[in-house]
């Protein structure tokens, strides 16, 4: 079935790629850019019931968390 469209690809490869090519590429920039630099990130702490949470106090809880992961399953957790 592609035999016969063989020349016809092969004379238009390059089309065909730039127009595969310009199709994805904005789709991964979207994808994986960044939204916001590191000043936005810090600015912005999650909230619970309005209350922005304490970054010491979430570490503290989740190795309180992993600890006893760690003591009733008798093995490392996965990340």
């Amino acid at each position: 079935m592609f035999i016969a469209h063989g020349e016809w690809l092969r004379k238009y490869s390059r089309w065909i790629l730039a127009a595969v090519l310009l199709i994805l590429v904005p789709g991964f920039v979207v994808l994986f850019s960044t939204t916001g630099g590191p000043s936005r990130r810090t600015s912005e702490l999650p909230t619970i019931h309005g209350k922005p949470v304490n970054p010491a106090a979430y570490q503290q809880a989740r190795a309180a968390t992993r600890t006893q992961l760690i003591i009733n399953g008798s093995r490392i957790p996965r990340h």
